[in-house]
Formats: structure tokens, sequence, C-alpha cells
């Protein structure tokens, strides 16, 4: 048997076997390619039914902060108008045992923001100044020198408001804005006393 070279034809050899030579040896770099990826990516595909089929059937039950969902059950209470029983899911939260203090702080200010919709601006101001005792934020000297203005305390508006000044943070965008704001509260209650 004779040999040819023929770079896009197959050629005998004298021992008789056929083998790619020229542009058709290339034809079977991509065929042995392309079946590499088919099996790789049948693979893949395998592995990811399996993964999805060993999953759990239930997610893993999320921790619910029994104080958070009592200040939203208590806002949404408030919104729909029913204060009384928004105040009384507070207060039988607000008696658990081990309440950390910032629990406490944000049930305390939660009733004093009820009180202030309901315009029960002694029982507001009693909350703030429970929540105040645990933290000493800008927001609730804020509403405490607002309800106490409510109220007609101008003395006790004017300190809160003061002390909202000081407790401004300091990487607030709105300090320069608010520290304006509530120096005109103190000027206009100044001025009407």
């Amino acid at each position: 048997m004779e040999e040819r070279e023929d770079k896009s034809a197959v050629v005998a050899t004298g021992s008789g076997i056929v083998v790619g030579a020229g542009k058709s040896h290339k034809y079977v770099w991509r065929f042995a390619g392309l079946i590499v990826l088919v099996v790789v990516v049948s693979l893949a595909l395998g592995v990811g039914v399996r993964m999805l089929q060993d999953r759990p059937k239930t997610l893993p039950a999320k921790k619910v902060d029994p104080v958070a969902e009592s200040t939203e059950k208590a806002q949404s209470l408030s919104v729909s108008g029913d204060y009384d029983q928004a105040n009384t899911e507070l207060e039988q939260t607000l008696k658990k045992p081990n309440l950390t203090t910032a629990q406490k702080f944000a049930l305390y200010f939660q009733q004093g923001v009820n009180y202030e919709n309901q315009q029960n601006y002694t029982a507001s101001l009693a909350a703030y100044k429970q929540a105040d005792a645990l933290d000493q934020t800008e927001g609730v000297a804020h509403s405490i020198a607002r309800v106490a203005a409510a109220l007609g305390d101008k003395t006790t508006a004017i300190a809160y408001y003061q002390k909202a000044i000081t407790r401004i943070p300091a990487d607030s965008p709105l300090r320069s804005e608010d520290k304006v704001q509530y120096q005109q509260n103190i000027q206009a209650l100044e001025a009407q006393q």
C-alpha cells in the first residue's frame, strides 16, 4: 500500500492504520474538546441536582426577638388606632424577665410615642423619661422637650432641647441643621416665658 500525503484527507499507511493528517487532525481535537466539555457540564449539573435533592426540606427556624416583635405589634396597633391594646402589649413585654437595657429602652420609647400620639402627654413624658434613664440619646431628649412643651412646661422643654444639642452625634450629617432647629425652639420658648 502506498503512502500518500494529503493535508485535507485521511492517509493510509503501509501498516494499514488510517490516521488523520493536516486539517482533519485539528477537527479531531475540537471534537475531543467538545466531548470533554459535555462530560464536565453533565457532571456539574448532576452535582447541582444532587445538592438540591439533599438540602433540608424546611429552613431552620429564625430566632424571633420577642421585644422587637412586641414593639412592631404595638406600632401596628397604634397605627390602627388601638392605643390601649398597643400599650397593654408593651406593658406585658416590659414585665418579662431578663430584658436587656437596650430592649427596655426600645419598649419605653415606643410607649412614649404611643402616649404622645394619643395626646396623653403626662404618660408620654413619664415613658420618655424612663427611656432617658436607660440611654441618653438625642432622640429621647428631643421627645421629652417636645412633650414638655406640649404640657406647657417650658423650663423642662428648654433643658431637654439643650441636652438634645449636646447629644447630637458628631458624625450626623444633619448635625448643624438639628442644632439650629433646637436653638430656635429654645428661643421661641424663652420668648413665651
